[in-house]
């Protein structure tokens, strides 16, 4: 517990840990608004769920394209300027889903809103990674609690503007202004951000240690973007409940996650991230058969809980061991690693969306699930040279 406190102490009185901390919610934010929205979005439209599944496409390829982008911006200017030019970009490409006028255009404006994410992600990380490493303690999976409360955050607003009666538009307007805003309150705490030393290139493709790390993250990946992508629709396409409902599901996943992060270094510390590792994917496996197999709202919404906290400290994890890699900077080799983790998020949309249109959404989430079981099994494969502690 005391491991705990001193984390959330750092969070709150660290200029350094608070940019980092804040940067990582307001990713949240931003995402999980358009996520509450995308059922909205596909009704607008008229798309089905495999044209919604290719047009979802947008965000992962943005981000994979982004990945070698946000190495060279970090090695130029540092994680902290480079996690601040991504965020703006975010904010200047929220609003456009909301006004696209069919498919084609919404997959476009979505490939931009991916660059920005991509970026932004890998960069905060890089910064947490780097604040780890001069800490000498675990704090990575507390950043990415940061993640979850904003995921909250974000599903809340997005309920409440459900309820209103707010477009889709004014909606995302509001979140990306007020989200620039606090951006700009980090600057202070990023200027006081000192870089670690780059080793080695600017991107690189993951080496044999991380292909691992990379495989695994790629099915995390993919169970993540399953949830924030398809939750939604689920719910209110799918199992009819109100559409004020629909975001309740990721808002469980955000939940989730958010708990499991805020005590996962301490069970990391205390456990060991191997065995956090094979008993979060199990838990994620059983979350997700929960919310398919009964078909119930109430259930659905338990299983997208327990999925987010069994998933919670999975990338965190992975994002740790990589960032510790000997002889890369944290930069390059998170953005080694995410590059085929992204591609799970890739693989995901179109994925569920063939098999639903088959088979229905329950059968793909099942199918998804068993996804889990492998992360739980390659887990043993990972061993001190990843830089992760062992069980």
């Amino acid at each position: 517990m005391s491991a705990v406190l001193k984390n959330i102490d750092d969070l709150i009185y660290d200029p350094v840990a608070r940019a980092i901390g804040l940067a990582f919610a307001l990713n949240a934010v931003l995402f999980s608004a358009w996520y509450t929205r995308i059922a909205d979005v596909q009704v607008a439209l008229g798309l089905s769920d495999g044209v919604l599944g290719l047009v979802m496409l947008g965000l992962p390829v943005g981000s994979i394209i982004a990945l070698p982008i946000a190495s060279a911006i970090i090695g130029a200017v540092g994680e902290g300027r480079s996690t601040l030019i991504a965020g703006f970009t975010c904010c200047a490409a929220l609003v456009l889903p909301a006004f696209a006028p069919g498919a084609p255009s919404l997959f476009l404006v979505l490939v931009v809103l991916g660059l920005g994410n991509g970026t932004m992600d890998v960069s905060m990380n890089a910064a947490a990674s780097s604040y780890e490493r001069l800490s000498g303690r675990s704090i990575m999976t507390t950043f990415h609690a940061m993640f979850s409360v904003g995921g909250i955050v974000g599903a809340v607003i997005g309920t409440l503007a459900i309820m209103a009666g707010l477009a889709p538009g004014g909606h995302l307007a509001l979140v990306a202004l007020a989200t620039a805003a606090l951006l700009i309150a980090c600057i202070a705490g990023w200027r006081r951000f000192q870089p670690a030393v780059r080793l080695g290139p600017v991107f690189a493709l993951p080496s044999r240690p991380l292909l691992v790390l990379a495989g695994m993250a790629f099915l995390i990946f993919m169970g993540e973007s399953v949830v924030a992508d398809w939750s939604a629709v689920f719910i209110a396409n799918h199992l009819g409940a109100a559409p004020a409902m629909a975001p309740l599901g990721f808002m469980a996943f955000s939940t989730g996650m958010m708990v499991g992060r805020v005590f996962g270094d301490a069970a990391i510390d205390r456990f060991g991230a191997l065995t956090i590792m094979r008993f979060g994917a199990l838990m994620a496996f059983g979350g997700l058969l929960v919310a398919a197999v009964p078909a119930s709202v109430p259930l659905a919404i338990v299983g997208f809980g327990v999925t987010g906290l069994g998933l919670s400290a999975l990338v965190p994890i992975l994002f740790g061991m990589a960032g510790r890699t000997p002889g890369m900077s944290s930069g390059t080799s998170i953005a080694a690693v995410a590059s085929i983790g992204y591609s799970g998020w890739l693989a995901g949309p179109p994925l569920i969306g063939a098999i639903s249109e088959a088979f229905g959404l329950s059968m793909a989430l099942v199918l998804i699930a068993f996804g889990m079981c492998v992360v739980a099994a390659a887990s043993g494969l990972i061993g001190p040279r990843s830089g992760g502690r062992a069980a």
